[in-house]
């Protein structure tokens, strides 16, 4: 009998024992929001230091779409300029410090690069001829982005990957099958999946 109370006694130390070391190890997750900003908005991109945040929103339903860029750490909300009426711009952050904005005006698809220091205009633009729209951006790594985007001539939207500094375009993602789309892409944070 004393044999048995023992054993019990020691797999009921163990129980409570492995119990609190489980507790201990688990925390509660809290979480904030990011942008705590009355109004629709889409295709959030945060940057890494999770201080900037930039947006496309529509803050008020008689506003056309616009870019956003929200600076957490002043609290300071401002649309970034060269949004055109009735378009629907994407844009992304690249590391802490640059914006990426897509643009289509009369048949042309261009992506603008601003500094987060200056957003009242964009220190360099690219022009992409040969696309039908650019419908999201992505930071992939360095100075490469990932872009969905639609070629003139086809009717499959795919990710391309563009150099920044040479504008080198290469196809990421592909399709065989007509009408295919690729959508939300998104990176793992190391970035290597």
């Amino acid at each position: 009998f004393w044999g048995l109370a023992l054993v019990i006694a020691l797999m009921m130390g163990f129980a409570v024992s492995f119990y609190w070391s489980v507790q201990s190890n688990t925390s509660a997750i809290t979480t904030e929001p990011l942008v705590n900003i009355s109004g629709e908005k889409h295709f959030l991109s945060v940057s890494e230091n999770g201080r900037y945040q930039v947006f496309t929103g529509r803050l008020d339903k008689n506003e056309g779409w616009q870019a956003y860029f929200f600076d957490s750490q002043l609290a300071q909300l401002q649309k970034i300029d060269g949004t055109e009426k009735g378009e629907f711009p994407f844009v992304a952050i690249l590391k802490n410090e640059k914006v990426v904005m897509t643009s289509f005006v009369n048949g042309e698809a261009k992506l603008h690069l601003y500094q987060i220091s200056d957003l009242t205009r964009p220190f360099k633009t690219i022009e992409l001829d040969e696309f039908s729209r650019i419908a999201q951006v992505a930071y992939f790594h360095d100075d490469f982005i990932l872009m969905k985007r639609k070629k003139k001539e086809e009717k499959n939207f795919v990710y391309y990957q563009l150099d920044l500094k040479d504008e080198q375009l290469k196809q990421f993602t592909f399709s065989s099958l007509q009408q295919s789309i690729d959508f939300h892409i998104t990176f793992s944070p190391d970035k290597k999946h």
